[in-house]
């Protein structure tokens, strides 16, 4: 288990050192995208005992471009639309025509049924549930295209018990909730479901995040054989770091929502001549 441990972590490194050009590339977009092909590759060599050719990690670069641009088009966001274009063109060109189609179909499946805002408990369940089937779906697309497997589907059961799979999803969804805490003004203003956003009461979203964050960061094994250990390592930091975010931000975040709620309620109430020519 040691010998093994220090070879996937050599594995790991190696990815991560071959993939590390691309963080002054144009392609992917951000450092996270390339930590996640750096990921992929890593589950590749252990699968295959080679890395990714050079044309699956063009695509899956150009897949993670696009699956962002395609979500902040759902979410109405500003985005460059002749770069999701582009994208998707170029992800043709390299033959990924299926596996992007089925990747849409399944997205538009999952946001055609969006949960509302503004629930209890199990507004809370349903919000956590639809943004973990979206990110579901995006990681079993990138890995298929990682792996050279057939379709989504194909990939969405063959990773269903996989702990590398797995850990890298938990992972993925720690920073969907740091993003939910970074970007919550604009969530609530624009109506998005996100983890605090879910609920009626902040304060109740907050509690239940945290455990949600202690959730993705806790146990989980399935599969014969545990994650490797750089990936462990890396879920433990992450969430290590989305617990403190979420902790320190708590109070400003009780503060807006406070000073919102209130604002929202002064504007509803009416002068005292108003009210009483409407009790005239």
């Amino acid at each position: 288990m040691f010998k093994r441990g220090w070879r996937t972590s050599g594995v790991a490194l190696a990815s991560l050192l071959r993939h590390a050009p691309r963080f002054l590339h144009d392609s992917p977009r951000t450092p996270l995208r390339v930590l996640c092909i750096a990921a992929l590759d890593t589950a590749h060599v252990l699968r295959f005992k080679t890395p990714m050719p050079r044309a699956r990690v063009d695509a899956l670069a150009m897949f993670l471009d696009f699956g962002a641009c395609t979500n902040a088009a759902w979410d109405r966001k500003p985005l460059d639309e002749a770069e999701r274009v582009a994208l998707r063109q170029r992800l043709d060109a390299s033959g990924e025509t299926a596996r992007i189609d089925e990747y849409l179909t399944r997205l538009g499946d999952l946001e055609s049924r969006r949960p509302p805002l503004g629930g209890n408990h199990r507004r809370f369940d349903e919000v956590r549930a639809y943004r973990e089937g979206v990110v579901r779906v995006s990681l079993a697309t990138a890995t298929a295209i990682a792996m050279g497997t057939e379709s989504v589907q194909a990939e969405l059961r063959a990773t269903e018990r996989d702990s590398n799979f797995e850990t890298l999803f938990r992972i993925v969804m720690q920073c969907q909730i740091v993003d939910d805490v970074l970007d919550y003004r604009e969530d609530r203003a624009s109506g998005l479901p996100s983890f605090l956003t879910s609920v009626r009461h902040l304060q109740q979203a907050i509690v239940m995040t945290a455990d949600a964050v202690r959730a993705y960061g806790g146990h989980w094994e399935r599969s014969a054989t545990r994650g490797v250990l750089p990936l462990r390592l890396a879920l433990r930091a992450v969430t290590f770091l989305t617990s403190l975010i979420l902790h320190v931000a708590s109070a400003p975040l009780l503060g807006y929502s406070w000073a919102h709620e209130k604002a929202a309620h002064e504007s509803t109430r009416l002068h005292p001549v108003q009210w009483w020519r409407a009790r005239r």
